[in-house]
């Protein structure tokens, strides 16, 4: 599996609030990949990529968090979350360094404590911190971690993480050659979430093209490639929405009559939606010989097209 594009944590803020309070910033050169697929955990609050720059401060309990990026070497500052009160001091990292683990206590309503793990060259382990006091609950998140999320008021309530999940690329179905497409490597390996929408041309007799969009770490959106050809307006548009998941695709393969090439003659998705409801999407097209699926949490897809689809395949974690 190829690499995906660079995307670097390149700062976090962390402030508490008490007199006796030490700053700290953890600074981390190193660009993570998103090879792999994200996963998110948290945000957690009591009761319930790799990091370039973290600035911290030790005090009772963390009070704001801030986070800056790097995605294609160009560095994007988050948004300050909590209410800062003292001056943090940077502590740099090895440009090979990851944070691979994000550990803490939480006090009522507050993140009460943090403590880093990074592994580096050699696999060299530090750890920094704790930062903070307080806390009686413990949490854990481990993996290659890329990303925060909190919320926030004066103070620090609740962290979550984006981590990295192993993505498959499945088997690849239907049997003529045709003209190779892969979202994932076409679209320059972007870091993806999640499916934001899938549309699908088709005729009664076949797939004839089909499109997806993809939701990004950012919250912004790319489109993939449009793969076929368009010689039907009979569109169906899956719209997704945050927190939906593909997880299925089902198809059948047929076989033309004229030539004996072989071709998707049908498909179908199951979606998966964030409310617990799950909703099937097609069939689209109404025949075929030859059964195939796809089953997991599908965030792309790649196959072969010419005058219609004639092979399809997904990525999925």
């Amino acid at each position: 599996m190829k690499k995906l594009i660079p995307l670097t944590i390149l700062g976090l803020l962390l402030v508490a609030s008490t007199v006796t309070s030490k700053a700290i910033s953890l600074t981390d050169a190193a660009p993570v990949y998103a090879k792999d697929s994200l996963k998110s955990a948290g945000p957690l609050q009591s009761p319930d990529h790799s990091p370039n720059q973290l600035l911290m401060e030790e005090m009772e309990e963390p009070n704001s968090i801030e986070v800056f990026y790097l995605l294609k070497n160009k560095t994007i500052r988050g948004a300050r979350h909590g209410k800062p009160s003292n001056t943090p001091v940077n502590i740099v990292l090895d440009p090979q360094e990851e944070i691979v683990k994000i550990e803490g206590r939480t006090d009522g309503n507050l993140v009460g404590q943090l403590t880093i793990t990074t592994i580096g060259p050699s696999y060299v382990t530090k750890t920094y911190g704790p930062f903070g006091k307080i806390g009686k609950r413990f949490f854990t998140f481990e993996g290659q971690i890329i990303a925060f999320q909190e919320r926030s008021g004066d103070s620090l309530d609740q962290i979550g993480v984006y981590s990295l999940e192993k993505l498959t690329k499945s088997d690849l179905y239907g049997s003529t050659s045709a003209s190779p497409f892969d979202d994932i490597s076409d679209l320059g390996y972007p870091p993806i979430v999640s499916l934001k929408s899938i549309n699908v041309w088709s005729r009664p007799e076949m797939i004839l093209a089909i499109q997806a969009e993809y939701l990004l770490l950012d919250g912004s959106t790319l489109k993939g490639g449009r793969h076929g050809f368009l010689y039907t307006d009979n569109v169906t548009t899956i719209a997704l929405e945050a927190g939906d998941q593909v997880i299925s695709m089902d198809g059948m393969i047929a076989t033309s009559q004229l030539n004996q090439n072989k071709f998707i003659a049908k498909l179908s998705f199951t979606v998966a939606k964030r409310n617990g409801d799950i909703i099937k999407y097609g069939p689209f097209g109404k025949w075929g010989s030859e059964a195939f699926n796809v089953r997991g949490n599908i965030i792309g897809i790649y196959g072969e097209s010419g005058s219609n689809i004639y092979k399809i395949g997904a990525y999925y974690i």
